[in-house]
């Protein structure tokens, strides 16, 4: 590996440090809030991720990281986003409300009304982004990722995250929106569940966060 190499992956490593720190929330989230790359050394938790994302070969994961990166879930939010803007806050009640033989559709639709017009540029593109990053260290480690294509990948999504936004502050809310739309438990409290730990990582002087710039 040439010096240039070298210090390309040396330069990324902050953000993808802080990135990881964002996916790994409960009672572990404040460990690896400062130990970001302790939860790759955990093959069989790195399993159980594959599972929930449908993962079970090199190239299931690369064509879950291409969609994530194309479309992602940012694109239903978007559309969700657009059906709602033009209805009244009455008439936006219920069309969710038509929606409730259809619980997961129903909650997302609550989710995206929750924050209407509340949103940065982007939507919640930033969870898309920060879990790609997570799936690429994690395909790397089981497996079905080269090193090459693991660093392809978290080239693009860090270059893509430094030219889409100039704080973490605003990351950090799409990201979270994010998390509470795609949660598989239909969490709406993940934002309020999670606080204290997204607090420490906007103003932690420990949090990986204060290791990358963004802009």
């Amino acid at each position: 590996m040439n010096a240039s190499a070298v210090n390309a992956k040396f330069a990324s490593q902050p953000y993808i440090d802080a990135l990881t720190a964002m996916c790994i929330v409960g009672r572990d989230g404040d460990y690896h809030v400062q130990n970001p790359n302790w939860i790759y050394s955990k093959r069989n938790y790195l399993r159980n991720f594959c599972n929930h994302w449908g993962v079970g070969s090199s190239d299931e994961l690369k064509e879950n990281i291409s969609w994530s990166l194309k479309v992602g879930s940012r694109a239903e939010f978007a559309d969700m986003s657009r059906t709602l803007s033009v209805l009244s806050e009455s008439d936006r009640t219920r069309y969710i409300e038509l929606e409730k033989d259809n619980p997961t559709q129903s909650y997302k639709l609550s989710i995206v009304n929750e924050y209407l017009g509340r949103m940065p540029a982007g939507g919640i593109a930033a969870n898309d982004y920060a879990w790609v990053v997570f799936k690429c260290c994690a395909g790397y480690k089981m497996d079905y990722l080269t090193e090459e294509e693991k660093w392809t990948y978290l080239n693009e999504v860090i270059q893509t995250v430094k030219s889409r936004y100039s704080n973490w502050k605003d990351f950090l809310i799409s990201f979270s929106v994010g998390s509470a739309f795609i949660s598989v438990n239909q969490s709406a409290d993940y934002i309020s569940e999670n606080k204290a730990l997204l607090t420490k990582l906007l103003t932690s002087h420990y949090s990986p966060l204060w290791q990358a710039n963004l802009r």
